[in-house]
């Protein structure tokens, strides 16, 4: 109980970095990542970067919603005459890597 509070009321310091390696496909969790980066920027006031490696067939549809999630929001604050606008996702697709070159990244 007492290591659940310290951790709760921690505040996160460094960098952090997530990566994914495997098919892009929206049943590996891609929706609760999305989730994850506005609940990590509510806690902290940015976000983490994420490295994607490899490809799918739910490919083009991952990808443009981390671009659009921004540019949604984005959007919304226009119609509200709001100022504060939300930065892109810091999210890279890198492709199709062999997993033997990405050792010690």
């Amino acid at each position: 109980l007492l290591e659940g509070q310290r951790r709760r009321s921690s505040k996160p310091t460094g960098i952090f970095k997530v990566y994914f390696i495997g098919k892009l496909l929206w049943a590996k969790g891609f929706d609760i990542l999305l989730e994850l980066e506005e609940y990590f920027r509510q806690q902290t006031g940015s976000y983490f970067d994420i490295d994607v490696f490899g490809t799918g067939p739910d490919e083009v549809e991952i990808k443009r919603a981390f671009e659009d999630s921004a540019k949604r929001e984005n959007r919304m604050l226009d119609n509200l005459s709001i100022r504060s606008r939300r930065p892109p996702l810091p999210v890279r697709f890198m492709g199709m890597k062999d997993h033997s070159f990405l050792a010690g990244d």
